[in-house]
């Protein structure tokens, strides 16, 4: 079996989190190789990686993708080289290697991989799981289906005969408008036709653990709570990650489990600190505003007080804390950050915009996000 990753430096953590995890899950490990896709991975990281998979049985093979095959691409703003990674993968297997799996770093392996490897592809390029509630914009035709790319299991053979590699670059040079979720977007315009769906559980997206069967109405009641309840891959598909200090997955303590199992040397929240010193002030002092209140106290962070847009709230005291005027000029935003906590988030995130405030900076919609926050602090630490 051979098994793709792409990652480069910053996520030798998390890959490490998801090859351990696949590697203990797995059966038959010494028929498994690790093929990694990355480009100036460092030395250490290498023999890390080496030591770690080589540990379990396996054998570890590095690709490197040829220039020559991107003078053409289009690489700008959000278009990158690794965006590429995936699609060229064909190219980077002899002619006797007839499939690969390819996975993104950012997943928990629940389950033995040769249960999914086994999968018939009966002649498709690819087998991946849908994105059941992708509403049509115009990235694929209409009424055509759409799949996740972080779990691919795809036929080499095709991809040769059909030159498929091919005509997805060409689609991203012809269409770079298109691609609002990259790589993905472009395999999706061009083998919306050409591909098998994978059994649900074996990429359950972040998303998916808010919900419950009524409010994901696309699959049978039983088979969204089988794989919600016990998921075969778990993909962190949104901003906020396990890693993340305020994140609150389920899977997050798993997460850390395989971490620790890896060896991987890490420091755990790294933005704790970073975060601890400082204020937040919530903008909504109602029920929701109450509710991130707890959420950010049991995290051990300092709320001092409510901003509100209602005059008749002004100078009371909610849960032992003023509710003030938003003045928002008199805020120190080097020890101050807001949190939108209203459900008239548009309305009061375009309040603060028009009082030259950045989102996601001296004002956050989701607490989950804070994360930025420290990214923010610790680049202007390090410039001084």
């Amino acid at each position: 079996m051979n098994i793709v990753f792409a990652a480069d430096n910053h996520y030798i953590q998390h890959l490490s989190v998801t090859l351990t995890s696949l590697l203990e899950n797995a059966t038959h490990k010494d028929k498994i190789t690790i093929n990694i896709i990355g480009k100036d991975i460092e030395i250490k990281n290498k023999l890390f990686l080496d030591q770690l998979v080589q540990g379990y049985g396996s054998r570890i093979v590095y690709k490197e993708i040829n220039p020559n095959l991107l003078k053409e691409a289009v690489i700008n703003g959000h278009i990158t080289e690794a965006t590429y990674y995936r699609i060229l993968i064909p190219n980077l297997f002899e002619a006797d290697v007839k499939k690969v799996l390819y996975l993104d770093c950012d997943l928990v392996i629940t389950a033995d991989i040769w249960e999914l490897w086994d999968t018939e592809l009966d002649g498709h390029a690819l087998g991946a799981v849908r994105i059941y509630e992708y509403v049509n914009d115009g990235r694929v035709p209409e009424n055509a289906t759409y799949f996740n790319a972080g779990v691919l299991l795809i036929n080499l053979d095709k991809w040769r005969s059909e030159d498929l590699t091919r005509k997805v670059l060409e689609y991203i040079k012809a269409y770079p408008d298109r691609l609002l979720s990259w790589d993905q977007d472009a395999l999706n315009g061009v083998l919306y036709e050409e591909w098998v769906e994978l059994p649900f559980h074996w990429n359950f997206r972040s998303q998916l653990f808010e919900l419950n069967s009524e409010q994901f109405p696309f699959v049978e009641k039983r088979i969204f709570e089988e794989s919600q309840s016990n998921p075969s891959i778990v993909h962190f598909t949104t901003n906020s990650k396990p890693w993340h200090y305020m994140n609150e997955h389920p899977y997050k303590n798993e997460y850390f489990k395989y971490l620790d199992n890896s060896g991987y040397p890490y420091t755990k929240y790294k933005e704790e600190a970073i975060l601890k010193r400082l204020n937040y002030i919530l903008f909504g002092a109602g029920l929701k505003g109450q509710t991130v209140k707890t959420r950010l106290e049991k995290k051990g962070l300092r709320v001092t007080g409510f901003l509100d847009n209602s005059p008749s709230k002004w100078g009371s005291v909610i849960e032992s804390l003023p509710v003030l005027k938003p003045d928002v000029d008199n805020i120190d935003f080097d020890k101050n950050v807001i949190v939108v906590s209203s459900q008239y988030e548009k309305e009061i995130s375009e309040q603060l915009i028009q009082s030259n405030l950045k989102p996601n900076e001296h004002f956050f919609n989701d607490i989950d996000n804070l994360y930025l926050l420290a990214n923010q602090l610790e680049k202007k630490k390090n410039r001084r």
